[in-house]
């Protein structure tokens, strides 16, 4: 009788793609076997070879005598393998004969054994006890004992006995199980353990398998005694325990088990599972499983070790008692974001002893659930389905709308549930990475039932006036906030207009524009060059979500995804004028007052105000005529200063018609007087204000005592504002910001002074949104709060990045004092102090996120917190991959109950930072302040250091100084995110290497279907690490639909430990008559242009030629050239040599053969069946190693290949013996 087993799987069909093909040797001994002496004799055969053999079979054999009998392990009907074997089934049959009882085989502690799409049948251990339970295995093991390696793919074990492990018995080593089933395989049902497998030591790893009607006393399929286990994606159905564990026991192991079923088993104890050592239970499904005693469900009695079940649902199970689960004596079990529900008998819950955990994000239909939602009490539908086939490998139950089960998890949830779909997508369209809140509570995750949130231009349109130059910011924003922690990504570029690049704008490429949950947005930043155009001009802005133009990526686009911005010329000419003395400058002004267009006013010389020009009783006295139109002043390093014997009276003041630009003057001297308006002692503004390479300096007034903004805009690029002080409780002794928007890039606030708020910069509650970037606030001096600056925002955000804040002192807040909505990212704090609290920084977010990331704390000091003070009563204040270290006085951090959430990875040097890792300075080997590179002072890290490539959240993608980050300290390269990047501000980074194409120019014969181009980097990459090129056509003759397919832009991967990768172009055209060209050229990130973090090469385009004669030849039998004699490769040590076994864990594995002298190219075959039915013919070139950057499904294949001199395939070698590998990433 022969049995038949149908397997719950996927055959997925080979894609042939670029990967590439190991160095080995090939087959030294590769048998078909049709009879039971011939497989016999392979086995013996292979095991004296000490090379890796294959054994097909070629028909269904019957064992029906002994090979291996042995008084330690028992009889076997097949020798026992001592060497690396895979036997290829090709869908045939082992059979046992009835004659007398042997298992098949034995894997000896030296032997590797791979069964292949092979079905083993009847199978049954030696009757008998021995010492040590099975400890010499002559009743374990029906169908195979295994002390080594053994690798299951799409195999069946069916209808085994033995005591224990009636399919498999592993004593010792590991066993890994993909597509597989185990069937009718029985145990002893009074003293037998593991039905279908039995673990006495050792791991296993089992993967999209099914397990159903395995019968033992105890573990009905599995019964797993020491070691690991990890079980993903497998049905267990239908097994039966005598005494525990229908479906599977975890005696003593740790283990894993994901995206798995349960259903219809039964036990005494634990119908679907009994676990008495620690697991984690993850997105799987429990249903219709019975105990006759206790845990219909589940059965847990882990005295010494924790239990964890997640985003799990138990459904319909039933016992007397704990018709779901049922706990004694656990040390710790622990329910997160599952269902337990319809026990049919007893209760859902049963808990006696232990320590039991669970929130109301767990739901259940009783109240038994100690800890859970009672949905009976008031009653709540929970709108849950039938167990039924919803996609994914394994049944689930799926949810509908409404229930109270759909965003509503209370932890971090993994990225898929049972059957493979992302998780945080909610309800309401918000996206990222999931976490708490943002996934559905049990095994099923729904579908978002309305539209993902849009991301977009905030306007369509803005102008610009005329005059207008330095970098102008276009904002964009979602329409809702992001969760704590998550980012968005715009890319964006110049998809038209009538500006010039290089002209009027600088050459933009594409700029990544991220987006922090604390703001909701962020600007696109354009650097105007012409700031007179003599005719309105446009620039039209696109924007994409991910890898350059038109590609939505993960995030739905908005309405508004244009921005054009107007720069208005200059349609009247402005007047020029000279000044070389204070009458003649009060004069420019005046006239300049009075005209259109822009007027510039050129200083020829310094010039001193002795009297006032301005006076006004709402705004005091000025030095100057108040500027209300739009004037240039070109101060070619000159100064405007009040004479120190004058009246008091500020410099100028700029009304709100005005725009008044500053280019490399120094303002100095100002003083409010006394009388009149005390705001701005060298500049106040109501209207707009742009600082080029200037200098306000020894200014004093009550609020703002260099620069005063209320209402308006101020700009400042390249300058500086030093050694202004302010009077009694003064504000902002540098600038004082009340109302508007404020930008600092690329600047110094120094040395200011001021008696009450604010030393360098004050920023009201009632202000707009500032911008501070690649600046330095330092030796800033406030007797109050925030010696550096002060922002207070509670309707305007602060975005500060790649800055420097030393040697600022205050009563609090040092550094700075920091209040609402604030992004605070890649800088640093260093020598900062306060007398009370804060040395470094006080942050207080109130109602609004406030984000800290990246950014290094070293040698700050006040009595309480001395690098940082938090205080915030609703807990918005993120701070993530950030160092606080060396604080001299009053530890590092001071934190207020419930205001302060460490994520990431960051390091301090004592205990006082919640959820920091403690570690000692000197182990962090970090530097002095000191100039590394870039605007601003940072910590260098040095190596080795903890700090390095360990962050664990995504960071951008520079560092302070502007070093791309992402590039670890071995030169590995890779887009930004967790792992890739330092922590702190400073990124240690290594050499860039360069990405090129290998060559020029190459010709395709228009026969050819497809035509591929080497891309490579200058070093190898380190392991783990992939580097990504962006190609596209950008010229040529060919035309796209008829010489080739459109190719759009092409992702080409560079994977771990290779340095090349290969494009692939398409040709339709087979009997083109005329030479045809194909310009591809290359970007490193987010589409054309964009140079992204690897480095460019100077090969930077590729033509590819269709080369042909005048018609098409007629396909002949002889060769156009002699073929080349038949591919013989021998032993090499390759760099790119596959593993041992060719068994890869990288689905786009690297094959490499050896020359052939006289080759013009090879040729591969790649197929699931060993006679390469319907395998593809892959031309490679002339290379001795291919790399696929498509992935290849996990499966077991053969390869072999061929030289050839020519396009004909008369021209090619016979093909090589074949070769076999196996892929298996999960």
């Amino acid at each position: 009788m022969k049995w038949r087993y149908a397997l719950i799987a996927v055959l997925t069909t080979l894609l042939i793609t670029t990967f590439t093909i190991s160095s080995q040797p090939l087959l030294a001994n590769n048998s078909s076997v049709a009879t039971a002496n011939d497989l016999v004799a392979a086995i013996n055969s292979a095991n004296s070879n000490p090379d890796a053999d294959t054994i097909i079979l070629i028909s269904d054999i019957t064992l029906d005598a002994i090979a291996e009998s042995s008084t330690t392990y028992g009889n076997s009907g097949l020798p026992a393998i001592t060497s690396d074997i895979t036997i290829e089934g090709q869908g045939h049959w082992l059979f046992k004969s009835g004659l007398s009882d042997f298992r098949f085989l034995r894997v000896a502690s030296t032997g590797t054994l791979t069964l292949y799409n092979l079905s083993l049948g009847a199978g049954h251990a030696t009757a008998g006890t021995t010492a040590g339970g099975c400890g010499s295995g002559i009743s374990c093991g029906g169908g195979i004992f295994s002390e080594g390696t053994l690798n299951l793919t799409h195999t069946s074990i069916i209808s085994n006995v033995a005591r224990d492990g009636a399919g498999l018995y592993i004593f010792s080593g590991t066993a890994n199980i993909y597509d597989s089933g185990f069937s009718q395989n029985s145990g002893d049902m009074n003293t037998g353990y593991g039905g279908a497998i039995y673990v006495k030591s050792g791991n296993l790893n089992i993967h999209d398998s099914v397990f159903s009607t395995n019968q033992s006393g105890s573990g009905g399929a599995i019964y797993f005694e020491n070691g690991t286990e990890v079980i993903d994606r497998t049905n267990f159905t239908a097994n039966k325990a005598s005494f525990a564990g229908g479906g599977l026991v975890n005696a003593n192991g740790s283990g894993t088990i994901t995206g798995s079923a349960f259903s219809n088993n039964s036990a005494n104890l634990g119908g679907g599972v009994a676990q008495t050592n620690g697991t984690l239970i993850s997105d799987s499904t429990f249903s219709g499983n019975k105990a006759t005693s206790g845990g219909g469900g589940a059965y847990f009695d882990a005295l010494s070790s924790s239990i964890t079940i997640r985003n799990t649902t138990f459904s319909g199970n039933t016992a007397p008692t704990g018709g779901g689960i049922y706990s004694t004596n656990t040390q710790s079990l622990s329910f997160q974001n599952s269902i337990i529900r319809q026990s049919s008998t007893g209760t859902n819950c049963a808990i006696s002893g232990g320590a039991f955990t669970a929130d109301s994000a767990n739901l259940a239909d009783d109240a038994s659930c100690t800890g859970f939602t009672n949905l009976s009490n008031p009653v709540q539908n929970l709108n849950i389905g039938t167990f039924a086939d919803n996609g994914g490998s394994t049944k689930t139950f799926a949810i509908s709308q409404p229930s109270p089960a759909l965003d509503s998890s209370s932890v971090a949830c993994s990225g898929f549930d049972q059957r493979g779909v992302a998780r945080g997508l909610n309800m309401v369209g918000n996206i990222n990475a999931p976490r708490a809140g943002d996934c559905d509570v049990g095994a099923f995750e729904v579908a978002p039932a309305g539209s993902i949130r849009t991301l977009q231009f905030a306007t369509s349109a803005s102008s610009v006036p005329v005059g207008t130059s330095g970098t102008i910011q276009v904002p964009i924003t979602l329409d809702s906030t992001l969760y704590q922690a998550d980012t968005v990504k715009a890319y964006i570029w110049v998809s038209g207009g009538t500006a010039v690049a290089g002209i009027d704008y600088a050459p933009y490429g594409v700029e990544t524009v991220t987006i922090a949950r604390a703001t909701e947005l962020n600007f696109a930043n354009v650097t105007l060059l012409n700031s007179a155009p003599t005719t309105d001009k446009t620039i039209i802005l696109s924007f994409a979500m991910q890898n350059g133009p038109g590609f939505s990526g993960a995030t739905r686009l908005g309405t508004q995804l244009t921005h054009t911005i107007t720069l208005f010329g200059n349609q009247t000419t402005g007047q020029t004028y000279s000044t070389g003395s204070a009458s003649e400058l009060v004069n420019a002004i005046t006239s300049a007052n009075t005209t259109d267009g822009t007027d510039t006013i050129l200083l020829t010389s310094d010039i001193t105000l002795t009297v006032k020009a301005d006076t006004s009783s709402d705004y005091g006295d000025s030095g100057l005529p108040a500027i209300t139109s739009a004037i240039t002043i070109e101060g070619q390093g000159h100064s405007i200063t009040r004479d120190v014997n004058a009246p008091n009276f500020r410099i100028l003041r700029v009304a709100q018609s005005g725009l008044l630009t500053l280019n490399n003057l120094t303002i100095s001297g100002g003083k409010t007087n006394n009388s009149g308006f005390h705001f701005g002692g060298g500049i106040l503004s109501e209207g707009a204000v742009i600082l080029n390479n200037s200098v306000i300096s020894a200014n004093n007034a009550d609020y703002g005592g260099g620069l005063s903004v209320i209402y308006g805009t101020a700009n400042l690029y390249d300058s500086t504002i030093s050694n202004n002080t302010t009077n009694a409780n003064g504000l902002g002794a540098g600038l004082a910001l009340l109302v508007g928007n404020l930008t600092i890039a690329d600047s110094v606030i120094s040395n200011n002074i001021s008696t009450g708020n604010g030393g360098g910069i004050y920023v009201d509650s009632d202000s707009g949104n500032i911008v501070i970037n690649r600046s330095t606030i330092r030796g800033n001096k406030a007797s109050n709060t925030g010696g550096g600056m002060i922002f207070g925002g509670s309707t305007g955000s602060a975005i500060i990045t790649n800055s420097t804040f030393f040697g600022n002192s205050a009563n609090s807040g040092g550094g700075a004092a920091l209040a609402g909505s604030i992004y605070l990212s890649n800088s640093t704090f260093s020598g900062n102090s306060a007398t009370t609290h804060a040395g470094g920084v006080y942050l207080s977010g109130y109602v609004v996120p406030m984000v800290v990331n990246h950014v290094t704390f070293v040698n700050n000091t006040a009595p309480d917190g001395g690098g940082i003070y938090a205080f915030d009563q609703s807990s918005l204040i993120t701070l993530s991959d950030s160092i606080v270290i060396q604080s001299t006085s009053g530890g590092n951090c001071s934190i207020s109950p419930n205001s302060f959430s460490a994520s990431g990875t960051n390091f301090a040097d004592d205990a006082s930072c919640p959820g920091f890792t403690n570690v000692s300075s000197s182990t962090l080997n970090i530097g002095a302040l000191a100039d590394n590179g870039g605007n601003t002072q940072t910590y260098a890290l040095n190596i080795p250091s903890p700090a390095l490539d360990s962050s664990t959240g995504t960071c951008g993608d520079f560092d302070q100084r502007g070093v791309a980050r992402g590039i670890n300290t071995s030169g590995a390269i890779d887009a930004p995110q967790a792992g890739d990047c330092d922590v702190g501000a400073f990124e240690a980074g290594g050499t860039i290497p360069i990405l090129e194409f290998a060559d020029a120019v190459s010709t395709a014969s228009i026969h050819s279907a497809t035509h591929q181009v080497q891309l490579k980097l200058d070093s190898n990459l380190a392991q783990g690490d992939s580097a990504q090129a962006y190609v596209w056509v950008s010229g040529g003759t060919a035309v796209a639909g008829v010489d080739y397919a459109p190719f759009g832009v092409q992702t080409v991967s560079i994977i771990p430990g290779s340095s090349s990768g290969l494009v692939k172009v398409t040709l339709l055209d087979s009997t083109a008559r005329a030479d045809k060209t194909i310009i591809l050229s290359i970007a490193t990130q987010n589409g054309p242009g964009f140079g992204g973090p690897i480095h460019l090469g100077t090969q930077l385009t590729h033509t590819i030629t269709t080369s042909e004669l005048e018609g098409t030849p007629e396909p002949t039998s002889e060769p156009t050239s002699e073929p080349t004699p038949e591919v013989t490769p021998e032993p090499t040590d390759l760099p790119n040599a596959a593993p041992v076994r060719n068994y890869f864990t990288t689905n786009m594995p690297t094959l490499t053969w050896n020359p052939v002298a006289g080759t013009d190219h090879y040729e591969i075959q790649v197929s699931i069946h060993s006679d390469f039915t319907g395998a593809i013919t892959y031309n490679v070139g002339n290379q001795l190693s291919f790399t696929w950057p498509d992935p290849l499904a996990d499966h077991f294949y053969y390869w072999h290949i061929r030289s050839c001199k020519g396009a004909a395939t008369s021209t090619c070698g016979s093909w090589s013996k074949f070769d076999t590998f196996v892929v298996k990433t999960s």
